[in-house]
């Protein structure tokens, strides 16, 4: 692959494996106040074209297709090594409390039925900085495929609920414990066909991970970057994309 690298600064927060699993899959100082949710800005972002729907990054992909184009580590952030702790991406157990608020997950009801009928693979790589300091900074990617292309309305209603629900309560399962969330906006990238990013964490713990999907005809990519309120990750996600995608149109 051919994406930049960046490096991701050191980060000091330690948590249990538990809540990071809680928070949905990083750390310097803390900032002395809260930010702002930008509640008012939609960050789903389409190209100014008309969508493709007959290139090879839009097509439904094989498995072998999929392990192909994820990252390696030459495109990961400087200094991180292979990490094995990786979930599958789909078949999402997680609660909210508005309910509604899933939907900035792409995690609706709906969009669970809809993709387990239609979810034909998927994999995904994750890369951390060495050790095995719970909460120490990591970047996962994923790609799913599916029989049909993704709908456009799931990345609509994702970016019109954020400003809805810049803050709410999380669990990752019914037996999970309740924590305050914090979700703001994040400028997705124009990349693919639809693009939508978000950031969402526990301010009081310095903890937040920056989320960027990317819609491409019959696939999804998910990207993940474990973080802190004080660093971000734009730079990082748009260049693991573009791999990604590069990679995919061969």
């Amino acid at each position: 692959m051919t994406a930049r690298t960046r490096r991701l600064a050191p980060f000091a927060a330690v948590l249990s494996l538990g809540l990071l699993a809680a928070c949905g899959s990083g750390e310097d100082s803390a900032s002395t106040s809260p930010p702002e949710p930008e509640s008012s800005t939609v960050t789903v972002t389409e190209t100014a074209a008309p969508e493709r729907t007959d290139g090879p990054a839009q097509q439904e992909l094989t498995t072998k297709q999929i392990a192909a184009a994820l990252p390696t580590l030459k495109d990961a952030p400087k200094g991180f090594v292979k990490d094995d702790r990786i979930e599958s991406g789909e078949a999402s157990t997680r609660q909210t409390d508005p309910d509604r608020c899933r939907a900035v997950y792409l995690d609706t009801d709906e969009i669970r039925a809809w993709k387990e009928e239609h979810l034909t693979a998927i994999d995904g790589v994750r890369y951390s900085e060495p050790g095995d300091r719970a909460g120490r900074p990591s970047a996962s990617t994923f790609i799913a495929t599916y029989d049909e292309p993704f709908p456009k309305e799931y990345f609509d209603e994702a970016g019109s609920m954020l400003g809805k629900c810049a803050t709410f309560e999380e669990k990752g399962s019914a037996s999970g414990t309740w924590i305050d969330k914090r979700t703001s906006n994040i400028v997705a990238p124009v990349v693919g066909d639809q693009s939508y990013a978000h950031r969402s964490g526990v301010f009081d713990l310095d903890l937040t991970i920056d989320q960027l999907w990317v819609r491409s005809g019959h696939n999804v990519i998910n990207i993940r970057v474990l973080t802190s309120y004080s660093r971000y990750s734009d730079e990082t996600m748009s260049d693991l994309a573009d791999s990604v995608l590069e990679d995919l149109e061969g």
